[in-house]
């Protein structure tokens, strides 16, 4: 077991797979008089919450690897009977894909206009938050122009997702749901644990570099 926030390397992939984990400070348990129990009778331990931050997911949007990942790993976790839940950019090919679709908030941010929706990835089931505004569901490639240069606002846009996501990890756009666990992934959402980590009463944060060889040095 290492120290919170302390990289994590495959020895078998050391060059393509990192990730980092931070826990917030552990509080003291209340303690119980000999032979009781502090959790009230009838009670039962609720599921934990984890919320799964990606750029990308399959079946509703791809373009490497992660989205494979990000489509079977909240839905395996939910085969264990653990609350995960994706957040995602709301390109129109997702929102397109997504069923049940609801708006679960408006707001606003860095003077953009933000919904937020709510909905099920077909198949798995898996409960997803899409992120809308103007500049981060672009139609097409999420990061690239049709002549395969990066969009130049890539850093304003994922700071966007960013930031949303961290604002539905903590609560305060789905009052109904708070995350125990945030799972951010590669660059897009590198921002979201630092973001969290000031936080109080934060969740805990894993950071996953899926391809070192993909530019992920710059982080």
């Amino acid at each position: 077991t290492s120290k919170a926030g302390t990289p994590h390397l495959c020895p078998s992939a050391a060059r393509t797979h990192l990730m980092t984990v931070s826990m917030p400070p552990r509080r003291r348990s209340a303690q119980a008089p000999a032979g009781q129990s502090i959790r009230p009778q009838g009670t039962r331990r609720r599921p934990l919450r984890v919320l799964y931050a990606a750029s990308e997911a399959w079946p509703l949007i791809k373009t490497g690897g992660l989205a494979d990942v990000a489509g079977a790993l909240p839905a395996a976790l939910r085969a264990l009977r653990v609350d995960a839940r994706l957040v995602l950019p709301a390109y129109p090919q997702a929102l397109d894909g997504v069923t049940a679709t609801r708006v679960v908030a408006s707001t606003a941010l860095y003077g953009e206009a933000i919904r937020l929706y709510a909905g099920t990835v077909p198949d798995s089931g898996v409960p997803v938050y899409l992120v809308h505004s103007a500049t981060l569901a672009r139609r097409g490639n999420p990061y690239l122009d049709a002549a395969g240069t990066p969009w130049a606002d890539n850093a304003w846009r994922f700071a966007l997702l960013c930031r949303v996501a961290a604002a539905v990890a903590l609560g305060h756009l789905d009052p109904a749901w708070r995350a125990d666990v945030v799972h951010a992934n590669d660059w897009q959402t590198g921002l979201l644990p630092a973001l969290l980590s000031e936080a109080r009463d934060r969740p805990g944060t894993v950071f996953t570099v899926h391809n070192l060889a993909h530019g992920e040095s710059d982080l």
